[in-house]
């Protein structure tokens, strides 16, 4: 009777091909080849008492879940995520697979199955997040195993766009852009504007997928270029804090001085005259750096600096129409032009010597001095002869 069930024993034992007996009879479980059993899993352990005055104990592994990857990891929410599995059952056959991919959706595939796919639509508010997957294998007796790894998701930054009206303006001129953003998997926070021209950036609110933001500008100055291109840069945020970024160039261009010539005097001239010209000169976007006036008669130009609203010249010897031109330059090198005319007579002739009735005064007053004296000799010779015939 003992031999007959220590028979009935060993086939139960050899059917199940993963239990493991431990025999009070003087046998140990190290008598037993380790390496001929499946590995175990969690699953409890099963004692039985077989009636012969010993306990049986059997752990019991029934299906083995392994993840032999997931990939792309980490990856981006909406991009497409695969993770690979088998499942083995050693006494059954698989009926099912469960795959959980943490962020409250699971797929459930054929026990034949050995992937599935997924994306995960947000990282709830964080720019990354680790997301825990878990596949659980059913077989048709209802026992199950499972195994779990991670997948980290990154959040998607913003995309972002400008649009400059134009290619160029003026200095002073109003710079119109509008500014595009928006988010896949959230919501644009703010947008940040720098026009590059070190006025600041100008921060913005929002709390939408998608933003179309219109703005103008004026720029100044040029610098000390007749043009300068100035990069416009802009970053939006979203609600978990990633940023997106797009620049966008605009030419700004100088914009020239403006000159008035205000009088010429005297006009007409002589020669020999000093003229006086006199300007006004400004910038609105820097300042005057000289003005030239040409004098039209052949000189060279005179160059005035400062602050200076007139120039004077003499005409020495030329005689005729003068065309007199003025140019004033700014810091950036622009210029503005103005011309005007003067009329330069000849020199007046030089005055002959004095006379006095067409006598040189010294022959004049002689003349007179004689006739005095011949007037005043006869009047005396006259009375005298009156005298004597008396």
């Amino acid at each position: 009777m003992r031999l007959l069930k220590c028979i009935l024993l060993l086939i139960i034992l050899t059917a199940s091909s993963t239990a493991v007996v431990a025999l009070n009879q003087g046998q140990s479980s190290s008598d037993i080849d380790q390496a001929k059993l499946p590995s175990l899993a969690s699953h409890p352990t099963n004692t039985k008492n077989m009636g012969l005055g010993s306990t049986t104990t059997a752990t019991v592994r029934d299906i083995n879940v392994t993840i032999s990857g997931i990939s792309p990891n980490p990856a981006r929410t909406l991009s497409n995520v695969t993770i690979s599995f088998s499942a083995v059952d050693s006494n059954d056959m698989v009926s099912s697979v469960s795959v959980d991919w943490g962020d409250g959706y699971s797929h459930t595939l054929p026990g034949s199955a050995s992937s599935d796919s997924h994306s995960y639509n947000s990282t709830g508010g964080n720019i990354s997040k680790p997301f825990m997957v878990n596949v659980t294998a059913t077989d048709l007796a209802g026992s199950f195993g499972s195994n779990t790894t991670f997948e980290v998701i990154n959040d998607q930054p913003p995309i972002v766009a400008i649009f400059v009206t134009g290619g160029y303006a003026l200095t002073g001129d109003t710079v119109s852009a509008t500014f595009l953003a928006s988010d896949v998997d959230g919501n644009v926070s703010s947008i940040s504007i720098n026009w590059g021209d070190g006025s600041g950036s100008q921060v913005i609110g929002f709390n939408a997928s998608t933003i179309n933001f219109p703005s103008v500008h004026s720029y100044a100055s040029a610098g000390d270029s007749q043009s300068h291109s100035f990069n416009i840069n802009v970053n939006a945020t979203d609600n978990a804090g990633s940023t997106g970024h797009a620049r966008s160039a605009v030419l700004i261009r100088d914009r020239p001085p403006t000159l008035t010539i205000s009088r010429v005097s005297p006009s007409p001239a002589s020669g020999g005259q000093t003229v006086t010209l006199t300007f006004i000169a400004a910038d609105s976007d820097g300042t005057i750096s000289n003005v030239s006036i040409d004098w039209g008669d052949g000189t060279t130009p005179e160059t005035l600096r400062d602050s200076t609203t007139f120039g004077t010249h003499t005409y020495a010897r030329f005689v005729g129409e003068m065309q007199i031109i003025v140019v004033a330059t700014d810091n950036s090198g622009s210029t503005a032009t103005q011309m005007t005319l003067l009329y330069v007579n000849s020199p007046p002739a030089p005055a002959g010597p004095y006379t006095i009735l067409g006598f040189p005064p010294m022959i004049f007053y002689g003349i007179i001095g004689a006739w005095i004296a011949a007037a005043a000799i006869s009047s005396t010779l006259v009375v005298a002869y009156r005298r004597k015939t008396v």
